[in-house]
């Protein structure tokens, strides 16, 4: 799963600030949002690896969401976030959300269309999935507000939950961007901090006792309230960053990209070994807080901000919100994918999905944003 992070660090084209606010772009942010995307993609279709480290890695797809989650409340901030000496966004809202639809839209409802035979026979059809959930669904995915109802919270395209969890961060942001204007970084990262720890134990709560059933379950994973943290954590690292100098402040931040690489590598990494609570909300947001913050302060390495990668990395939309639509269609007529798969159909399938994800970021979501954008401007 991934969710879609945008901004400067991705080559958005926000309506630009003062002048005296402008901003450097992050491209080691771009990259790895393509290194996240492919560990959903392996979390979600790979074949079952050996019990090691990278097997704990390919497990952490759903985890990698969060990463998602806060690199958005970052780059979203560094992007339309005012200068420190006002509050607010620097466009008005209505143009906010517009971008917001114009980005994310073209590529979502590509992955439903890919989908949608499969799933409208499932549920009309065979009846593989229950009539009700599936007419639910017909209404609440085209409309981004799936992950406020458990039950279909996955359907149709699973990954698409988390840009429903997006779609309220959007609706909150211009908001929440004026609050985070007037809270020093410390106070707004103290707050954040609270919240954390206020999710994991609502979520402890929720699917406690016992086996829970597959709505309670549903709920503590996908519900938007219960991830909104994840983004404003990312805006108060962005708020803490720019305080400090943004991309020229001090060498003191030079090591923390590599630090932040170590932690999320050896987090993840070792997860079979590490006591549960290693795994909580609040230490990810640690792990995910320190890579973001290190990437966007860190002097970028050739190889992650060359040509290639940054492609990479902004396709990685495409990537997440197509794989599995594809993997659906793939299984039918190829096979060999998932847990008892065979490697060289998965090597196969992850090369038709990259393509795949780099042609609809081109000739998909570039044109239609561009059309989209002058369509309003025309308005």
């Amino acid at each position: 799963m991934i969710v879609e992070a945008v901004g400067i660090a991705d080559g958005e084209r926000p309506i630009p600030p003062p002048a005296t606010a402008k901003r450097q772009p992050l491209p080691l942010l771009t990259s790895l949002r393509f290194f996240a995307a492919v560990d959903v993609l392996f979390y979600h279709r790979a074949p079952t690896l050996e019990p090691g480290f990278l097997r704990n890695l390919t497990a952490s797809g759903y985890d990698a969401v969060s990463f998602f989650f806060i690199l958005s409340g970052f780059v979203l901030l560094y992007a339309y976030g005012a200068p420190a000496a006002s509050v607010g966004i620097t466009t008005s809202r209505g143009a906010f959300w517009w971008a917001r639809v114009v980005r994310i839209m073209p590529a979502y409802l590509l992955g439903l269309l890919i989908a949608s035979p499969l799933f409208v026979y499932s549920g009309l059809v065979s009846r593989v999935s229950p009539f009700a959930d599936c007419v639910a669904g017909l209404v609440l995915l085209p409309l981004l507000l799936q992950a406020w109802w458990p039950p279909i919270a996955i359907i149709w395209n699973g990954p698409a939950w988390s840009l429903s969890v997006e779609a309220f961060f959007y609706a909150l942001f211009p908001f929440l961007a004026d609050s985070f204007g007037r809270w020093p970084a410390r106070y707004s990262l103290a707050v954040v901090a609270g919240l954390l720890l206020a999710v994991a134990v609502t979520r402890e709560a929720i699917t406690g006792g016992g086996n829970p059933s597959v709505f309670y379950t549903n709920m503590a994973l996908y519900l938007p309230l219960l991830h909104l943290p994840q983004f404003l954590l990312g805006m108060a690292l962005c708020r803490w960053f720019l305080d400090t100098g943004g991309a020229a402040g001090g060498r003191w931040r030079a090591g923390i990209f590599p630090l932040g690489i170590a932690f999320t590598l050896a987090l993840f990494g070792l997860r079979s070994w590490l006591p549960t609570w290693c795994l909580s909300a609040p230490i990810q947001a640690i792990a995910f807080g320190t890579l973001i913050f290190g990437a966007a302060a860190a002097k970028s390495p050739k190889f992650l901000c060359g040509k290639l990668m940054l492609m990479l990395g902004e396709a990685s939309y495409s990537l997440y919100i197509l794989h599995e639509p594809i993997a659906t269609w793939w299984n039918r007529s190829v096979g060999g994918l998932g847990e008892n798969g065979l490697w060289w159909s998965f090597a196969m399938y992850g090369l038709t999905v990259t393509t795949a994800s780099v042609a609809c970021f081109l000739w998909v979501e570039t044109p239609c944003r561009r059309w989209l954008g002058a369509c309003r401007g025309r308005g």
